[in-house]
């Protein structure tokens, strides 16, 4: 005789926990992307696990720009062309928001694979 396979149900939470990862991921790569072509890479100098917070206020923003401008990054692309502190701050947003993107998708992915794992 034949029998039937034996099949668990999914729980549909796990099939939009795969969609909104899958989502997330895809985001990711566009804001990669936009990372990329607006030269925004490392313009961040520190590569902290945890995280940095942005900027709070101008003496923060000038300590983050000077640091920035002892890298090769600024000296081969952005020495004396004029680039300013407010073009600095919008490349340091790019670079910025694609780490919290990055840790955020940790989460999105970590913690429900944790619970249905």
């Amino acid at each position: 005789a034949v029998t039937a396979p034996v099949v668990e149900a999914v729980p549909r939470a796990v099939g939009w926990w795969l969609v909104g990862t899958s989502v997330s991921v895809f985001a990711m790569v566009v804001v990669g992307g936009i990372t990329r072509l607006t030269r925004s890479g490392l313009s961040m100098t520190d590569w902290r696990p945890q995280g940095k917070r942005w900027p709070r206020n101008d003496e923060e923003w000038d300590a983050e720009f000077s640091r920035w401008k002892e890298f090769p990054e600024y000296q081969r692309l952005y020495a004396g062309s004029g680039f300013a502190l407010d073009d600095f701050k919008q490349i340091f947003f790019w670079e910025w928001f694609h780490r919290m993107m990055g840790r955020s998708i940790g989460v999105i992915y970590g913690f429900p694979l944790a619970y249905f794992g």
